[in-house]
């Protein structure tokens, strides 16, 4: 229903249906892990990691596949509160429950996904006041801050790099066209490559243009 939601253009719908089935198996997943015979779900759980993760990738995919023809509020819309169902069971759980850093690892794929559609400064303002202030417990987003931040420090660095060669190799290309502008040109034949005319046999008081016909 969520396919067909999306190809009439009804984004947010899409979105919505999607988001409440990937809410509906967080919380069976929560359940079964803080169950005292979670030991006794194993199957259960591994097979909801599973399907949590194929929630989450469809999801990131569909705002991916939208956000170019959305506006920011609309793509804040969507990526805001995926981020909000990876990042909130996080808060529910103690630091050394194993099962926690299958939340964080969605939180680190979510925000690394996500900013490439919404700025930096919106993703940090949402993380910082709603899921730190809020709580007092930056220890729970410092590692999604600093692998954001390291992500987008690399992004910037391999930008720059990339346009310091471009614009060298423009450079070169400028340079090499003007040494062949300023060289002499000799024709290599003796004949218009036009109308093949003998160039020699032109009366004196016709004027002739040689010209160098190619991208340089």
């Amino acid at each position: 229903m969520a396919f067909l939601l999306e190809k009439m253009g009804k984004v947010q719908e899409a979105f919505d249906m999607m988001l409440k089935t990937f809410k509906e198996k967080i919380d069976l997943f929560m359940e079964q892990i803080t169950d005292k015979r979670a030991s006794k779900h194993t199957s259960n759980i591994s097979l909801l990691c599973q399907q949590i993760d194929g929630l989450l990738l469809k999801a990131i995919g569909l705002c991916q596949r939208n956000c170019g023809r959305l506006s920011e509020q609309q793509r804040e819309a969507l990526w805001f509160p995926l981020l909000d169902a990876v990042v909130e069971p996080q808060h529910k759980l103690s630091s050394d429950n194993s099962h926690i850093t299958v939340f964080k690892d969605a939180s680190r794929q979510v925000m690394n996904c996500m900013m490439g559609y919404i700025e930096l400064p919106a993703i940090m303002a949402k993380i910082l006041k709603e899921f730190t202030f809020s709580e007092g417990r930056f220890g729970d987003v410092k590692d999604l801050v600093m692998g954001m931040l390291g992500t987008y420090n690399y992004e910037k660095t391999l930008m720059s790099t990339v346009s310091s060669m471009l614009n060298g190799d423009l450079m070169n290309q400028l340079v090499e066209k003007r040494s062949l502008h300023s060289k002499a040109y000799v024709p290599v034949k003796d004949t218009c490559a036009y109308c093949n005319k003998h160039v020699m046999s032109t009366p004196s008081r016709v004027q002739l243009t040689v010209f160098r016909y190619s991208d340089y």
